[in-house]
């Protein structure tokens, strides 16, 4: 199963832009999955307050919908990177 594979190398991150608001959902004790994406597990143990232990928050300049999350910034705040 590929999923597994995948899975042994990433972990569940939050991009910082959604930070606020996982943590109020989370707080409500809403669902966050929608704000989950997998990134890799060298980017893992930047925690937040207010977010679930095994959620770790991620740079917003190393995702994009279309192609997932990124070792290198996708974009910058003038444009693609």
């Amino acid at each position: 199963d590929s999923r597994r594979d995948i899975d042994e190398f990433t972990v569940p991150g939050i991009l910082e832009s959604n930070i606020a608001v996982v943590s109020a959902l989370y707080k409500r004790k809403e669902p966050i999955a929608g704000y989950i994406v997998p990134v890799p597990r060298r980017f893992a143990g930047n925690r937040c307050v207010g977010l679930p232990k095994y959620v770790t928050a991620v740079p917003d300049n190393h995702y994009h919908p279309s192609i997932g999350f990124s070792d290198t910034p996708i974009w910058t705040e003038g444009g693609p990177a």
